[in-house]
């Protein structure tokens, strides 16, 4: 189409006011110019009438850039030094598809939770157009797809231009609190020197899941009250719920103790484990003993928690109790004489010991004569037999 020399008299339309308007209609025009200005010059073949110039900017046109050759040159520059009447038409670079800029939220996705991936497909070529675009997605054991299924169709990517597509996907409660890559694989074609040409690009992208925070410390129990200067032994239990490892578990308790500073390394808390601290606590003087039992952890995305259990029990001094004015104090002058003591009392030691002496011989004397009457007797009785 010539726009140089356009004859319009079949496209005349009277005005109601007076002159005339023109429909034009531009159809199958390839865009090659250096800007995206169209310029309607109107020229009405009168001296007496001067031409008239219209502009107006077409937002559709992408601005032709020429990519520069190996020598850093401009494909449109001249070249005196070449000899040659012709250069050869080379291709240009395949174009890629890659995903740009991904979104899944921000943060950690949470196991057992949902989220939406959002990602932006890009034509990487400043030449070509890309179309008839699969786009498939291949997600871990971690993820499941939501509402949809893994693979995409886009019709057409221009050159340098995007696309975004989102996907829905949950997460597993068993997900192991690492960083999860999802494989985004593409083929397409493109049309270069006008032929069409089929192409593929594989690309990863990583989305991180952090376990449920289920590491508890339960309640101290305290006794109501503690003696002054006397220590008494409280213990501290927590227990890991959650489905991963806890870091570098560190007991320790606070207050106005009389053996401050008290900390335990506990180490690591495997999932379904419980570990208890022991502690020792005191006053030194008589009121309110408050305090905590603090628990500092990392869980396995390396984040420091801590947990806290506050306690107050009473110490008081221990002191010997007051005489009842009740009761009559004895008094030494009223003490009557002791009894007497028992007559085997008075005996002396060696008495004792020449007694038991005498004894044990009369008692040998009496065996010996009662071992004799026997024997006499046995005889008589033999005797009486024959």
């Amino acid at each position: 189409m010539d726009l140089n020399n356009i004859s319009l008299g079949e496209d005349e339309t009277e005005l109601n006011g007076g002159g005339v308007a023109y429909d034009l209609i531009f159809e199958n025009i390839y865009y090659s110019g250096k800007d995206n200005n169209l310029q309607l010059i109107i020229d009405y073949g009168d001296m007496n009438f001067t031409k008239r110039r219209l502009v107006h900017t077409l937002s559709q046109c992408e601005i032709y850039e020429p990519e520069p050759d190996d020598n850093n040159n401009s494909p449109d520059d001249d070249d005196d030094h070449d000899s040659s009447s012709s250069k050869p038409d080379i291709p240009p670079p395949t174009p890629n598809i890659i995903v740009s800029t991904y979104d899944y939220g921000g943060g950690n996705v949470t196991a057992a939770g949902n989220f939406t991936l959002t990602m932006t497909l890009m034509n990487t070529s400043k030449r070509v157009n890309v179309d008839n675009v699969v786009m498939k997605l291949s997600v871990p054991e971690a993820f499941t797809l939501t509402s949809s299924s893994n693979t995409f169709y886009i019709e057409r990517i221009a050159k340098r231009s995007s696309v975004e597509r989102t996907v829905n996907l949950s997460v597993k409660p068993n997900a192991d609190a690492i960083s999860h890559p999802i494989k985004v694989s593409f083929t397409y074609e493109s049309v270069i020197n006008d032929e069409r040409k089929q192409f593929s690009a594989e690309q990863d992208i990583s989305i991180p899941v952090s376990q449920l925070d289920r590491f508890s410390l339960n309640p101290v129990e305290m006794p109501s009250e503690i003696y002054v200067g006397e220590d008494s032994s409280i213990e501290a239990t927590f227990v890991n719920k959650g489905k991963s490892t806890v870091y570098n578990v560190t007991a320790e308790i606070t207050g106005n103790l009389s053996q401050p500073g008290q900390r335990q390394f506990i180490g690591n808390v495997e999932s379904g484990k419980e570990e208890s601290a022991d502690f020792l606590i005191g006053a030194l003087e008589a009121g309110t003993i408050s305090g905590e039992v603090v628990i500092s952890y990392e869980d396995a995305n390396m984040n420091v928690n801590e947990l806290r259990s506050p306690f107050t029990t009473t110490a008081v001094s221990f002191e010997m109790p007051a005489p009842d004015p009740g009761l009559d104090v004895m008094n030494p002058d009223d003490i009557g004489e002791a009894p007497p003591e028992p007559w085997y009392q008075k005996i002396p030691v060696w008495g004792w010991t020449t007694g038991g002496v005498t004894a044990i011989i009369l008692l040998s004397f009496a065996a010996k004569a009662m071992r004799r009457h026997r024997e006499l007797k046995l005889l008589e009785d033999s005797d009486e037999d024959f």
